[in-house]
Protein backbone atom coordinates (compact mmCIF):
# COMPACT_ATOMS: atom_id res chain seq x y z
CA UNK A 1 0.00 0.00 0.00
CA UNK A 2 3.23 2.38 0.57
CA UNK A 3 6.09 3.08 -1.17
CA UNK A 4 8.71 5.00 0.17
CA UNK A 5 12.39 5.18 0.23
CA UNK A 6 13.71 3.27 3.42
CA UNK A 7 17.21 4.62 4.98
CA UNK A 8 19.68 2.23 6.65
CA UNK A 9 18.78 2.52 10.20
CA UNK A 10 21.82 1.67 11.69
CA UNK A 11 23.58 4.31 9.38
CA UNK A 12 20.75 6.81 9.82
CA UNK A 13 21.57 6.66 13.77
CA UNK A 14 25.35 6.43 13.28
CA UNK A 15 25.34 9.73 11.58
CA UNK A 16 22.69 11.22 14.01
CA UNK A 17 24.81 10.79 17.22
CA UNK A 18 27.96 11.63 14.93
CA UNK A 19 27.00 14.98 14.25
CA UNK A 20 24.84 15.83 17.24
CA UNK A 21 24.15 19.80 17.30
CA UNK A 22 23.53 21.39 20.35
CA UNK A 23 19.96 21.37 21.84
CA UNK A 24 18.61 24.64 22.97
CA UNK A 25 16.49 24.27 26.19
CA UNK A 26 12.86 26.13 25.82
CA UNK A 27 12.05 29.56 27.01
CA UNK A 28 10.77 29.97 30.26
CA UNK A 29 7.19 28.93 30.26
CA UNK A 30 4.41 31.74 30.95
CA UNK A 31 1.95 30.70 33.67
CA UNK A 32 -1.24 30.38 31.07
CA UNK A 33 -0.13 28.79 27.52
CA UNK A 34 0.32 31.25 25.09
CA UNK A 35 -2.46 30.42 22.40
CA UNK A 36 -1.33 32.49 19.45
CA UNK A 37 -3.59 30.13 17.23
CA UNK A 38 -7.11 30.70 19.25
CA UNK A 39 -7.49 34.22 18.93
CA UNK A 40 -8.85 35.64 22.20
CA UNK A 41 -11.80 37.14 20.64
CA UNK A 42 -12.67 34.18 18.59
CA UNK A 43 -15.11 32.32 21.44
CA UNK A 44 -15.18 28.87 19.36
CA UNK A 45 -11.56 28.62 19.39
CA UNK A 46 -11.78 29.34 22.95
CA UNK A 47 -14.49 26.71 23.66
CA UNK A 48 -12.18 24.23 21.70
CA UNK A 49 -9.30 24.39 23.83
CA UNK A 50 -10.98 25.17 27.32
CA UNK A 51 -13.80 22.27 27.04
CA UNK A 52 -12.74 19.50 29.38
CA UNK A 53 -14.84 17.13 27.99
CA UNK A 54 -17.36 16.63 25.32
CA UNK A 55 -20.25 17.52 26.34
CA UNK A 56 -19.19 20.87 28.38
CA UNK A 57 -17.98 21.94 24.65
CA UNK A 58 -21.08 20.79 22.57
CA UNK A 59 -22.89 22.91 25.44
CA UNK A 60 -20.78 25.77 25.25
CA UNK A 61 -21.06 25.84 21.14
CA UNK A 62 -24.87 25.71 21.42
CA UNK A 63 -24.48 28.79 23.32
CA UNK A 64 -22.28 30.55 20.54
CA UNK A 65 -24.03 29.33 17.72
CA UNK A 66 -27.44 31.07 19.14
CA UNK A 67 -26.21 34.40 19.67
CA UNK A 68 -22.96 34.68 18.10
CA UNK A 69 -20.68 37.44 17.39
CA UNK A 70 -20.80 36.87 13.42
CA UNK A 71 -22.45 34.74 10.80
CA UNK A 72 -18.88 32.90 10.25
CA UNK A 73 -18.51 31.98 13.96
CA UNK A 74 -22.27 30.89 14.32
CA UNK A 75 -21.38 28.57 11.40
CA UNK A 76 -18.35 27.19 12.35
CA UNK A 77 -20.14 26.54 16.05
CA UNK A 78 -22.25 24.31 15.07
CA UNK A 79 -19.75 22.94 12.08
CA UNK A 80 -17.55 21.71 15.57
CA UNK A 81 -20.93 20.93 17.44
CA UNK A 82 -21.65 18.27 14.58
CA UNK A 83 -18.28 16.95 14.71
CA UNK A 84 -18.53 16.65 18.09
CA UNK A 85 -21.62 14.04 17.76
CA UNK A 86 -19.88 12.51 14.77
CA UNK A 87 -17.16 11.61 16.99
CA UNK A 88 -19.41 10.14 19.68
CA UNK A 89 -21.52 8.02 16.74
CA UNK A 90 -24.66 10.08 17.23
CA UNK A 91 -24.97 10.66 13.59
CA UNK A 92 -28.87 12.23 13.56
CA UNK A 93 -27.57 15.18 16.04
CA UNK A 94 -24.03 15.44 13.77
CA UNK A 95 -26.49 15.83 10.79
CA UNK A 96 -28.70 18.46 12.42
CA UNK A 97 -26.00 20.47 13.45
CA UNK A 98 -23.93 20.15 9.90
CA UNK A 99 -27.64 21.52 8.30
CA UNK A 100 -27.42 24.40 10.12
CA UNK A 101 -23.68 25.00 9.52
CA UNK A 102 -23.72 24.27 5.05
CA UNK A 103 -23.31 27.31 3.57
CA UNK A 104 -21.35 28.67 0.98
CA UNK A 105 -19.51 30.33 2.61
CA UNK A 106 -18.44 27.75 4.86
CA UNK A 107 -16.83 24.73 2.72
CA UNK A 108 -16.38 22.71 5.88
CA UNK A 109 -19.79 22.05 6.82
CA UNK A 110 -20.93 21.87 3.46
CA UNK A 111 -18.84 19.11 2.64
CA UNK A 112 -19.48 17.64 6.49
CA UNK A 113 -23.14 17.66 5.77
CA UNK A 114 -22.32 15.69 2.49
CA UNK A 115 -19.98 13.25 4.02
CA UNK A 116 -22.82 12.56 6.99
CA UNK A 117 -25.52 11.96 4.48
CA UNK A 118 -23.44 9.35 2.72
CA UNK A 119 -22.77 7.48 5.98
CA UNK A 120 -25.80 7.93 7.42
CA UNK A 121 -28.13 6.44 4.19
CA UNK A 122 -31.72 7.25 5.56
CA UNK A 123 -34.77 7.68 3.17
CA UNK A 124 -33.80 10.54 0.81
CA UNK A 125 -29.95 11.07 2.31
CA UNK A 126 -28.18 10.09 -0.51
CA UNK A 127 -30.05 11.84 -2.60
CA UNK A 128 -29.75 15.16 -0.79
CA UNK A 129 -26.06 14.41 -1.17
CA UNK A 130 -26.35 14.37 -4.81
CA UNK A 131 -28.06 17.49 -5.33
CA UNK A 132 -25.64 19.16 -2.92
CA UNK A 133 -22.74 18.19 -5.04
CA UNK A 134 -24.29 18.22 -8.15
CA UNK A 135 -25.24 22.04 -7.96
CA UNK A 136 -21.43 22.46 -7.56
CA UNK A 137 -20.63 21.03 -10.61
CA UNK A 138 -22.81 23.48 -12.51
CA UNK A 139 -22.42 26.65 -10.83
CA UNK A 140 -19.74 28.64 -11.22
CA UNK A 141 -21.65 31.55 -9.09
CA UNK A 142 -18.89 33.90 -7.70
CA UNK A 143 -20.23 34.19 -4.25
CA UNK A 144 -19.22 30.04 -3.82
CA UNK A 145 -16.58 31.35 -2.02
CA UNK A 146 -14.06 28.51 -1.16
CA UNK A 147 -16.46 26.08 -2.40
CA UNK A 148 -15.35 23.71 -5.78
CA UNK A 149 -16.89 20.79 -7.80
CA UNK A 150 -16.09 17.54 -6.20
CA UNK A 151 -16.31 14.39 -8.40
CA UNK A 152 -14.97 12.11 -6.27
CA UNK A 153 -17.45 12.63 -3.75
CA UNK A 154 -20.35 12.73 -6.30
CA UNK A 155 -19.01 9.23 -8.09
CA UNK A 156 -19.50 7.81 -4.81
CA UNK A 157 -22.73 9.10 -4.18
CA UNK A 158 -23.83 7.41 -7.89
CA UNK A 159 -22.73 4.49 -6.57
CA UNK A 160 -24.56 4.37 -3.52
CA UNK A 161 -27.60 5.53 -5.32
CA UNK A 162 -27.74 2.35 -7.53
CA UNK A 163 -25.78 4.91 -10.69
CA UNK A 164 -22.52 2.57 -10.84
CA UNK A 165 -21.62 3.54 -14.10
CA UNK A 166 -22.46 7.03 -13.99
CA UNK A 167 -20.04 6.49 -10.46
CA UNK A 168 -17.69 5.11 -12.26
CA UNK A 169 -17.41 7.90 -14.97
CA UNK A 170 -16.39 10.64 -12.73
CA UNK A 171 -14.41 7.93 -10.68
CA UNK A 172 -12.18 6.49 -13.14
CA UNK A 173 -10.22 9.48 -14.09
CA UNK A 174 -8.84 10.16 -10.56
CA UNK A 175 -7.90 6.19 -9.78
CA UNK A 176 -4.51 6.53 -9.60
CA UNK A 177 -4.55 9.56 -7.07
CA UNK A 178 -7.26 8.32 -5.18
CA UNK A 179 -6.26 4.38 -4.50
CA UNK A 180 -3.65 5.21 -2.07
CA UNK A 181 -6.18 5.42 0.36
CA UNK A 182 -7.77 2.58 1.47
CA UNK A 183 -11.06 3.90 1.16
CA UNK A 184 -11.15 5.18 -1.79
CA UNK A 185 -9.57 2.51 -3.56
CA UNK A 186 -12.32 0.13 -1.42
CA UNK A 187 -15.57 2.85 -2.67
CA UNK A 188 -13.88 2.39 -6.58
CA UNK A 189 -13.43 -1.63 -5.75
CA UNK A 190 -17.04 -1.40 -5.12
CA UNK A 191 -17.84 0.53 -8.40
CA UNK A 192 -16.40 -1.75 -10.64
CA UNK A 193 -18.54 -4.41 -9.03
CA UNK A 194 -21.52 -2.42 -9.30
CA UNK A 195 -21.16 -1.52 -13.13
CA UNK A 196 -20.49 -5.40 -13.84
CA UNK A 197 -16.49 -4.57 -14.71
CA UNK A 198 -15.26 -7.28 -12.38
CA UNK A 199 -11.35 -7.59 -13.61
CA UNK A 200 -10.94 -3.80 -12.74
CA UNK A 201 -11.81 -4.46 -9.12
CA UNK A 202 -9.44 -7.60 -8.53
CA UNK A 203 -6.31 -5.31 -8.05
CA UNK A 204 -7.99 -2.74 -6.19
CA UNK A 205 -9.62 -5.02 -3.52
CA UNK A 206 -7.05 -7.91 -2.85
CA UNK A 207 -4.50 -5.42 -0.86
CA UNK A 208 -7.45 -4.31 0.97
CA UNK A 209 -7.73 -7.94 2.05
CA UNK A 210 -4.39 -8.03 2.76
CA UNK A 211 -4.60 -4.77 4.78
CA UNK A 212 -7.06 -6.16 6.75
CA UNK A 213 -5.85 -9.66 7.03
CA UNK A 214 -8.75 -10.93 5.58
CA UNK A 215 -11.02 -9.58 8.25
CA UNK A 216 -12.82 -7.03 6.52
CA UNK A 217 -16.36 -8.37 5.99
CA UNK A 218 -17.03 -6.31 3.05
CA UNK A 219 -14.08 -6.98 1.28
CA UNK A 220 -14.00 -10.67 1.83
CA UNK A 221 -18.00 -10.44 -0.03
CA UNK A 222 -16.87 -8.37 -2.78
CA UNK A 223 -13.93 -11.25 -3.48
CA UNK A 224 -15.84 -13.76 -3.42
CA UNK A 225 -18.45 -12.34 -5.40
CA UNK A 226 -15.54 -11.75 -7.76
CA UNK A 227 -14.19 -15.30 -7.38
CA UNK A 228 -17.77 -16.75 -8.47
CA UNK A 229 -17.73 -13.94 -11.41
CA UNK A 230 -14.61 -14.41 -12.87
CA UNK A 231 -14.58 -18.39 -12.31
CA UNK A 232 -11.80 -20.94 -11.03
CA UNK A 233 -9.06 -19.40 -13.68
CA UNK A 234 -9.04 -16.30 -11.63
CA UNK A 235 -6.95 -17.90 -8.66
CA UNK A 236 -8.57 -15.38 -6.48
CA UNK A 237 -7.97 -17.33 -3.50
CA UNK A 238 -4.53 -18.26 -4.15
CA UNK A 239 -3.83 -15.05 -5.03
CA UNK A 240 -5.05 -13.55 -1.90
CA UNK A 241 -2.98 -16.13 0.35
CA UNK A 242 0.00 -15.53 -1.83
CA UNK A 243 -0.31 -11.79 -0.93
CA UNK A 244 -0.64 -12.15 2.34
CA UNK A 245 2.19 -14.45 2.22
CA UNK A 246 4.50 -11.74 0.38
CA UNK A 247 3.44 -9.45 2.83
CA UNK A 248 4.15 -11.70 6.24
CA UNK A 249 7.84 -12.87 4.92
CA UNK A 250 9.23 -9.49 3.88
CA UNK A 251 7.77 -7.97 7.40
CA UNK A 252 9.49 -10.92 8.73
CA UNK A 253 12.44 -10.78 7.54
CA UNK A 254 12.64 -7.03 8.86
CA UNK A 255 11.98 -8.43 12.41
CA UNK A 256 14.69 -10.74 12.12
CA UNK A 257 17.37 -8.14 11.06
CA UNK A 258 16.27 -5.65 13.84
CA UNK A 259 16.01 -8.84 16.67
CA UNK A 260 12.26 -8.29 17.08
CA UNK A 261 9.11 -10.93 16.55
CA UNK A 262 6.06 -10.36 16.41
CA UNK A 263 3.22 -10.77 19.18
CA UNK A 264 -0.91 -10.76 19.88
CA UNK A 265 -1.97 -10.36 23.09
CA UNK A 266 -5.72 -10.60 24.97
CA UNK A 267 -6.85 -7.06 26.13
CA UNK A 268 -8.90 -6.62 28.89
CA UNK A 269 -12.25 -6.49 26.52
CA UNK A 270 -11.39 -9.88 25.21
CA UNK A 271 -10.29 -8.48 21.41
CA UNK A 272 -7.26 -9.55 20.38
CA UNK A 273 -4.50 -6.62 19.78
CA UNK A 274 -0.98 -7.04 18.50
CA UNK A 275 2.34 -5.84 17.77
CA UNK A 276 5.97 -5.73 17.62
CA UNK A 277 8.34 -6.59 20.34
CA UNK A 278 11.60 -5.47 20.34
CA UNK A 279 13.90 -6.90 23.47
CA UNK A 280 16.63 -8.92 24.66
CA UNK A 281 15.46 -12.30 26.34
CA UNK A 282 18.98 -13.30 27.71
CA UNK A 283 19.16 -9.67 29.55
CA UNK A 284 20.46 -10.02 33.44
CA UNK A 285 19.30 -6.28 34.27
CA UNK A 286 15.78 -4.67 33.33
CA UNK A 287 15.88 -2.56 30.84
CA UNK A 288 14.06 0.59 30.09
CA UNK A 289 10.54 0.30 28.32
CA UNK A 290 9.25 2.63 25.73
CA UNK A 291 6.08 1.75 23.93
CA UNK A 292 5.25 3.25 20.69
CA UNK A 293 1.75 3.45 19.76
CA UNK A 294 1.54 3.78 16.31
CA UNK A 295 -0.36 5.81 13.82
CA UNK A 296 -3.60 3.93 11.83
CA UNK A 297 -2.97 2.50 9.17
CA UNK A 298 1.24 2.49 9.62
CA UNK A 299 3.56 -0.31 7.73
CA UNK A 300 5.32 -1.65 11.03
CA UNK A 301 8.49 -1.13 8.82
CA UNK A 302 8.13 2.49 8.98
CA UNK A 303 9.64 2.12 12.48
CA UNK A 304 12.74 1.17 11.57
CA UNK A 305 15.10 4.26 12.59
CA UNK A 306 13.18 4.97 15.28
CA UNK A 307 12.82 1.66 17.03
CA UNK A 308 16.86 1.42 16.43
CA UNK A 309 17.37 4.67 18.41
CA UNK A 310 15.46 3.73 21.08
CA UNK A 311 16.94 0.11 21.12
CA UNK A 312 20.64 1.82 21.15
CA UNK A 313 19.22 4.05 24.00
CA UNK A 314 18.98 1.15 26.46
CA UNK A 315 15.11 0.71 26.00
CA UNK A 316 13.12 -2.63 25.20
CA UNK A 317 10.11 -1.86 22.42
CA UNK A 318 6.90 -2.82 21.96
CA UNK A 319 5.39 -0.81 18.88
CA UNK A 320 1.46 -1.52 19.32
CA UNK A 321 -0.67 -1.66 16.26
CA UNK A 322 -3.91 0.87 17.20
CA UNK A 323 -7.59 -1.34 16.62
CA UNK A 324 -8.23 -1.57 13.16
CA UNK A 325 -4.44 -1.94 11.59
CA UNK A 326 -1.65 -4.05 11.51
CA UNK A 327 -2.05 -7.21 13.60
CA UNK A 328 -4.65 -5.24 16.15
CA UNK A 329 -7.30 -6.02 13.49
CA UNK A 330 -10.69 -7.65 13.81
CA UNK A 331 -14.38 -8.11 11.60
CA UNK A 332 -15.62 -4.65 14.03
CA UNK A 333 -12.56 -2.60 12.96
CA UNK A 334 -10.67 -4.23 9.98
CA UNK A 335 -9.31 -0.79 8.25
CA UNK A 336 -8.53 2.64 9.07
CA UNK A 337 -11.36 3.99 8.01
CA UNK A 338 -13.34 2.33 10.54
CA UNK A 339 -12.39 4.62 13.16
CA UNK A 340 -15.24 7.16 11.46
CA UNK A 341 -18.01 8.34 12.91
CA UNK A 342 -17.09 6.37 16.65
CA UNK A 343 -13.51 8.11 17.17
CA UNK A 344 -14.74 8.44 20.93
CA UNK A 345 -15.21 5.21 21.78
CA UNK A 346 -12.18 3.83 20.01
CA UNK A 347 -10.09 6.57 21.28
CA UNK A 348 -10.82 5.40 24.82
CA UNK A 349 -10.59 1.81 23.89
CA UNK A 350 -7.12 2.24 22.93
CA UNK A 351 -6.04 4.20 25.83
CA UNK A 352 -6.98 1.23 27.66
CA UNK A 353 -5.23 -1.12 25.44
CA UNK A 354 -1.75 0.49 26.06
CA UNK A 355 -2.10 -0.53 29.46
CA UNK A 356 -3.28 -3.85 28.74
CA UNK A 357 -0.26 -3.65 26.26
CA UNK A 358 2.44 -2.65 29.26
CA UNK A 359 0.91 -5.49 31.49
CA UNK A 360 1.78 -7.81 28.55
CA UNK A 361 5.34 -6.09 28.24
CA UNK A 362 6.06 -6.88 31.45
CA UNK A 363 5.86 -10.62 31.22
CA UNK A 364 7.40 -11.39 27.91
CA UNK A 365 10.22 -8.93 28.58
CA UNK A 366 12.48 -8.20 31.94
CA UNK A 367 12.05 -4.33 31.63
CA UNK A 368 12.06 -1.56 34.53
CA UNK A 369 8.29 -0.62 34.12
CA UNK A 370 8.71 2.74 37.16
CA UNK A 371 9.73 4.65 34.23
CA UNK A 372 8.23 3.67 31.29
CA UNK A 373 8.09 6.10 27.62
CA UNK A 374 4.84 6.24 25.52
CA UNK A 375 5.88 7.48 22.13
CA UNK A 376 2.70 8.36 20.19
CA UNK A 377 2.62 8.59 16.10
CA UNK A 378 0.46 11.09 14.42
CA UNK A 379 -3.10 10.74 14.47
CA UNK A 380 -2.22 8.71 17.63
CA UNK A 381 -0.66 10.88 19.60
CA UNK A 382 -3.53 12.58 21.19
CA UNK A 383 -4.44 9.00 22.61
CA UNK A 384 -1.04 8.55 23.91
CA UNK A 385 -1.15 11.64 25.93
CA UNK A 386 -4.54 10.57 27.65
CA UNK A 387 -2.81 6.87 28.07
CA UNK A 388 -0.08 9.05 29.97
CA UNK A 389 -2.78 10.90 32.12
CA UNK A 390 -4.13 7.36 32.91
CA UNK A 391 -0.75 5.15 33.58
CA UNK A 392 1.42 6.42 36.55
CA UNK A 393 4.05 4.09 35.31
CA UNK A 394 4.47 6.44 32.72
CA UNK A 395 7.45 8.95 33.07
CA UNK A 396 7.76 10.48 29.66
CA UNK A 397 6.24 11.11 26.58
CA UNK A 398 7.58 11.40 22.85
CA UNK A 399 4.74 13.00 20.10
CA UNK A 400 5.95 12.62 16.57
CA UNK A 401 4.02 14.60 14.78
CA UNK A 402 1.05 14.78 16.27
CA UNK A 403 -2.72 15.51 14.75
CA UNK A 404 -5.55 16.62 17.17
CA UNK A 405 -9.29 17.20 15.96
CA UNK A 406 -10.22 20.40 16.82
CA UNK A 407 -13.13 19.08 19.19
CA UNK A 408 -10.80 16.73 20.73
CA UNK A 409 -8.36 19.86 21.84
CA UNK A 410 -9.17 20.52 24.79
CA UNK A 411 -9.66 17.25 25.90
CA UNK A 412 -6.10 16.15 25.13
CA UNK A 413 -4.97 19.85 26.99
CA UNK A 414 -6.74 18.14 29.96
CA UNK A 415 -5.27 15.09 29.70
CA UNK A 416 -1.17 17.19 29.01
CA UNK A 417 -2.11 19.15 32.23
CA UNK A 418 -2.88 15.72 34.38
CA UNK A 419 0.11 13.82 33.12
CA UNK A 420 2.70 16.44 33.96
CA UNK A 421 5.37 14.39 32.71
CA UNK A 422 8.44 15.55 29.94
CA UNK A 423 7.37 15.63 26.30
CA UNK A 424 9.39 15.62 23.05
CA UNK A 425 7.25 16.67 21.16
CA UNK A 426 8.68 16.55 16.83
CA UNK A 427 7.05 18.89 14.12
CA UNK A 428 7.96 18.01 10.51
CA UNK A 429 7.09 19.47 7.28
CA UNK A 430 3.92 18.05 6.49
CA UNK A 431 2.47 18.30 9.78
CA UNK A 432 3.03 22.00 9.33
CA UNK A 433 -0.54 22.88 9.74
CA UNK A 434 0.26 21.45 13.60
CA UNK A 435 2.39 23.36 14.62
CA UNK A 436 0.13 25.94 16.90
CA UNK A 437 -1.50 23.61 18.68
CA UNK A 438 1.55 21.55 19.16
CA UNK A 439 3.04 24.25 20.64
CA UNK A 440 0.02 25.13 23.24
CA UNK A 441 0.35 21.33 24.02
CA UNK A 442 4.09 21.79 24.41
CA UNK A 443 3.46 24.58 27.14
CA UNK A 444 1.53 22.45 28.66
CA UNK A 445 4.02 19.91 29.83
CA UNK A 446 6.61 20.50 32.00
CA UNK A 447 9.02 23.26 30.54
CA UNK A 448 12.29 22.60 32.17
CA UNK A 449 12.42 18.89 30.84
CA UNK A 450 10.03 19.31 27.38
CA UNK A 451 11.83 19.61 24.13
CA UNK A 452 9.57 20.95 21.10
CA UNK A 453 11.35 20.07 17.62
CA UNK A 454 10.29 22.07 14.40
CA UNK A 455 12.18 19.97 11.89
CA UNK A 456 12.92 20.16 8.39
CA UNK A 457 12.08 16.48 8.16
CA UNK A 458 9.98 15.68 5.04
CA UNK A 459 8.88 12.42 5.54
CA UNK A 460 6.24 12.14 8.48
CA UNK A 461 5.75 10.62 11.47
CA UNK A 462 7.95 7.60 12.10
CA UNK A 463 9.92 8.00 9.08
CA UNK A 464 11.02 11.30 9.69
CA UNK A 465 14.00 9.13 11.73
CA UNK A 466 15.10 7.25 8.59
CA UNK A 467 14.51 11.25 6.72
CA UNK A 468 17.36 13.26 8.29
CA UNK A 469 20.35 12.22 10.73
CA UNK A 470 19.75 15.36 13.04
CA UNK A 471 15.88 13.95 13.79
CA UNK A 472 17.16 10.88 15.68
CA UNK A 473 19.78 12.87 17.08
CA UNK A 474 17.88 15.48 18.97
CA UNK A 475 15.58 12.52 20.22
CA UNK A 476 18.43 10.38 21.55
CA UNK A 477 20.38 13.38 23.08
CA UNK A 478 16.22 14.13 24.87
CA UNK A 479 16.05 10.49 25.88
CA UNK A 480 19.54 11.07 27.66
CA UNK A 481 18.59 13.87 29.45
CA UNK A 482 15.12 13.01 30.99
CA UNK A 483 16.18 9.50 31.92
CA UNK A 484 19.40 10.36 33.19
CA UNK A 485 19.51 10.63 37.12
CA UNK A 486 17.46 9.22 39.48
CA UNK A 487 13.55 7.82 39.16
CA UNK A 488 11.02 10.63 39.66
CA UNK A 489 7.80 8.99 40.84
CA UNK A 490 4.38 9.67 39.11
CA UNK A 491 1.85 10.89 41.34
CA UNK A 492 -0.69 7.99 41.31
CA UNK A 493 -3.77 10.35 40.91
CA UNK A 494 -4.08 13.20 38.46
CA UNK A 495 -3.47 16.42 39.39
CA UNK A 496 -5.98 19.53 39.81
CA UNK A 497 -6.75 21.57 36.35
CA UNK A 498 -4.93 24.93 35.95
CA UNK A 499 -7.31 27.54 35.79
CA UNK A 500 -7.20 28.87 32.12
CA UNK A 501 -7.37 32.21 30.54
Amino acid sequence: MKSCCRSTPSIVLALALACAPAFAAPPARPATPPHAHEPANDPVERALVESRTPDVLRARLLEIAKAPPSPRVGLEAWQMRGLSFDHAAQLDSAIACYRLASNPRNPGGYFALVDALLRHRSTGDVEEAIDLLARLQDDDEPGRIGLRPDPARLGWAYVLAGQASRGIELLAPMEARLADDPQWRYRIGRAYIDAGRSTKAVDLLLPLNTLSRGQDRDVAKMLHHLDAALGANAHLHERAIEQQQQHDDAEIAWLTRLGGRRVRIVASDGAMIGGALFADSTARRPARAAVVLASVGDDLRDYDSLTVALRSSGFAVFVLDPRGSGWSVAPEFSLPDTWQGREDALAARVVTDVHDALHAFARVAKIDTTRVLLAGIGTMAPVAVRAAAAEPRVAALALIDPWTSPVDRGVVLAAANDAAVPVYVHVGVQARTETAFADTLFHTFPPRTSRMDDSPALQSGARAFGSRPDVTTRFVRWLGETYAGPAKPRRATPRAPRQRG
